[in-house]
């Protein structure tokens, strides 16, 4: 496939600490997957701006 970039940093639950495969995944030497790198906090994901 052509995928390229896959960010999911506001996803609060994955971590590069907890899923350290996420770095097996790239394009030209370059990371798809773009996680936090520590997972975040219990707080709910709020989208009101």
């Amino acid at each position: 496939g052509n995928l390229t970039r896959l960010d999911l940093m506001g996803n609060l639950q994955l971590s590069s600490t907890i899923f350290p495969a996420v770095f097996e995944f790239k394009k030209r030497g370059k990371p798809i997957l773009l996680v936090p790198s520590q997972q975040g906090s219990c707080a709910p994901y709020d989208a009101d701006p």
